[in-house]
């Protein structure tokens, strides 16, 4: 699978880069079915609301504090995984 890292280029995201590769996903700029997008100090409403717009991207993962915006700004057209139970 074709995956984008977006966001805060951090240790978690980096960490998250390397294990996509292992596993033999390729991580790409553009064009990927799917998009992880970590949350930092210069994340904006705008960027996360134009990554869940991106043409042809199948699947957005997010942290759940970003999920309520994406909820507003999609309309309610997002679907959410259920959590498994701890």
């Amino acid at each position: 699978m074709k995956v984008q890292i977006k966001g805060f280029s951090g240790p978690l995201a980096l960490a998250t880069s390397a294990e996509l590769q292992r596993r033999g996903h390729t991580v790409v700029d553009s064009a990927a079915e799917c998009a992880i997008f970590f949350p930092g100090r210069q994340s904006t409403e705008a960027e996360l609301t134009a990554l869940a717009s991106t043409p042809g991207l199948q699947r957005l993962v997010v942290p759940r504090v970003r999920v309520q915006l994406l909820r507003g700004e999609l309309g309610g057209r997002l679907d959410i995984d259920q959590e498994p139970a701890l």
